[in-house]
C-alpha cells in the first residue's frame, strides 16, 4: 500500500526531497484517518440514543415486545390462578413504548437498572385488579391475595429472566463499546493531526502535504467502503440478524442502516480526497 502512496505522489512531477519518509507518514496516516472514520461513524450511530431508538422502537418492535411480555404474563397469571379473562392485554403499546424508551435511556447512561420491575409489576398489578373487580369474577378480597402472590412472581421474572441474564449485560456491554470507541476516536485524531503536521514541517510547504494527505484520505475511503460493501451485500447482516427470532427485521434494518451509512460516508470521503488530491497536485507543479 505504502507503494501505491508513493507511485502516486511520483506521477504527479512535484518536487519531493523526502519521498520515504513521506511515503511512511501518508501510510500510517492511512490506517489512522481509518479508524478515525469507523470510530466517527460508530459515535453517530450505534452509539448514539436517539439514533438507536428511531430504529429499534418502532411500531412493529413495541407491538413484539408487548405481545411477548403479555405472553410471560399470562403464562404467570396461569400459574397463579388468576383468570385468563383478566390478565389478556395486561399492557399496552403505549406503556410498552414508555417502558422502552426509558430503558433505553437507562442503558446508554450506564445505569445499573435498566427497568424498574417493581414499577412495572404494579402497573400491570393495577390493570389487572381493576379488570378482576370490574369483572365481579372474584371477591375483592381474593382479587388481592391472588394480585399480591402474582406481584412478587412477575417482578422475580422481570428481574432474574430480564433484567440480569439480558439488560445488564446489554448495559455493560455498550458502556465498555463507548469506552473502547471514544479512547480510539481520540487516539486516532491526535495521530491524524500530529502526522499531518509532520507532513508540513518536513516538506516546508503546503500543497505537497496536501496530496499525500489527500491520497491517504483515498485510500482510507476506498478501503471501508470495501470492507462495508462486503458486510452489507455478503449476507452476513442477514446470517446475523436471523439469530434474532422475532426481532429479525428490526436487527437486520439496524446494521444495514449502520453500515450503509459507512459505506456512503466512506465514497464521500473518496470523493472529498480526490478534489483535494487535484488541487494539490495543480497547484504543488
Amino acid at each position: 500500500m505504502r507503494a501505491e502512496f508513493q507511485s502516486e505522489i511520483n506521477k504527479t512531477g512535484s518536487r519531493d526531497n523526502h519521498k520515504g519518509l513521506n511515503g511512511w507518514l501518508a501510510f500510517f496516516l492511512t490506517l489512522s484517518l481509518i479508524v478515525l472514520f469507523v470510530t466517527s461513524v460508530l459515535r453517530m450511530t450505534v452509539l448514539d440514543k436517539k439514533y438507536t431508538e428511531d430504529r429499534v422502537l418502532t411500531d412493529t418492535s413495541v407491538s413484539l415486545v408487548t405481545r411477548e411480555m403479555n405472553d410471560a404474563i399470562s403464562n404467570i397469571a396461569s400459574l397463579n390462578n388468576v383468570p385468563t379473562s383478566v390478565v389478556k392485554d395486561a399492557l399496552t403499546d403505549k406503556q410498552v413504548d414508555d417502558i422502552a424508551k426509558a430503558s433505553l435511556s437507562n442503558i446508554y447512561t450506564g445505569k445499573e437498572k435498566v427497568i424498574n420491575p417493581t414499577e412495572i409489576t404494579n402497573q400491570v398489578a393495577s390493570n389487572i385488579s381493576k379488570r378482576a373487580n370490574a369483572s365481579n369474577a372474584m371477591a375483592s378480597g381474593e382479587v388481592d391475595s391472588l394480585v399480591a402472590t402474582f406481584k412478587s412472581n412477575l417482578n422475580e421474572y422481570l428481574t432474574n429472566n430480564i433484567q440480569t441474564p439480558y439488560l445488564s449485560k446489554i448495559t455493560s456491554m455498550v458502556n465498555s463499546t463507548k469506552s473502547i470507541v471514544q479512547s480510539f476516536f481520540l487516539y486516532s485524531l491526535i495521530a491524524s493531526i500530529i502526522i499531518v503536521l509532520l507532513l508540513v514541517l518536513i516538506n516546508r510547504a503546503f500543497f505537497l502535504p496536501l496530496k499525500y494527505v489527500s491520497t491517504s484520505a483515498i485510500w482510507s475511503g476506498i478501503l471501508v467502503a470495501i470492507g462495508s460493501a462486503i458486510v452489507v451485500y455478503s449476507g452476513v447482516v442477514e446470517i446475523v440478524s436471523s439469530k434474532a427470532s422475532v426481532f429479525t427485521d428490526i436487527v437486520n434494518t439496524y446494521i444495514s442502516d449502520t453500515f450503509d451509512t459507512m459505506l456512503v460516508g466512506s465514497l464521500i470521503m473518496v470523493a472529498v480526497g480526490l478534489v483535494f488530491w487535484l488541487i494539490g497536485r495543480n497547484r504543488g507543479k
